[in-house]
């Protein structure tokens, strides 16, 4: 493996998807949430069931959309800037620290930093 394989969609795009949550804001009138981070590992695109690990709870939630910089996106990976827009959430579910994840993301815990550490 080579030292820049992650950037042409290597191995390190095959990890896990986990993004922290840096904002959210809840589109009313289409009873949703769009949720604001860095993908820390992995992909995610539209239609992608994931959680969201917020303080005690775990939701389930479906990707309905994604957008940079006022653009729609087909798939977001790591260190893409992105809101997601969410089905399935509710804006108060969504605390600080907030983490949405793939099931399958070990270290998807709430608080957790986007290089994978602790706070």
């Amino acid at each position: 493996m080579g030292l820049f394989d992650w950037f042409r969609g290597g191995a390190r795009t095959a990890a896990p998807f986990r993004m922290p949550v840096d904002d959210a804001f809840a589109l009313k009138v289409l009873g949703k949430v769009v949720v604001v981070g860095v993908v820390a590992d992995g992909e995610v695109r539209p239609g992608d069931r994931l959680v969201l690990r917020a303080s005690a709870a775990e939701v389930p939630v479906t990707v309905e959309g994604l957008e940079a910089h006022h653009r729609p996106l087909q798939v977001a990976r790591r260190g893409d800037r992105v809101g997601v827009m969410l089905v399935g959430a509710d804006k108060a579910q969504v605390g600080h620290g907030a983490v949405l994840a793939s099931a399958a993301a070990p270290d998807a815990e709430p608080g957790a930093a986007a290089d994978g550490g602790g706070m």
